[in-house]
């Protein structure tokens, strides 16, 4: 079992320099890699792992709705 750690890192310098789709699958992978904590947690924790989840979601939802705009 992994630990209760963020696996994917972020950096923001090197996010800023990602291209749009990199910087989306970036978003995602974090979401996801936040839901993935949420499991088995509990139900405070959870929860603030879930909300980290959606607001990783928004903000790539949010990146592709501009860049489509």
């Amino acid at each position: 079992m992994k630990d209760a750690t963020m696996v994917p890192e972020f950096d923001v310098g090197g996010f800023i320099n990602l291209s749009r789709e990199q910087r989306i699958a970036k978003c995602r992978e974090m979401a996801t890699e936040a839901e993935r904590l949420a499991a088995g947690k509990s139900s405070e924790v959870r929860a603030s792992y879930l909300d980290l989840a959606q607001k990783w979601s928004e903000l790539a939802d949010e990146m592709e709705s501009i860049s489509d705009a």
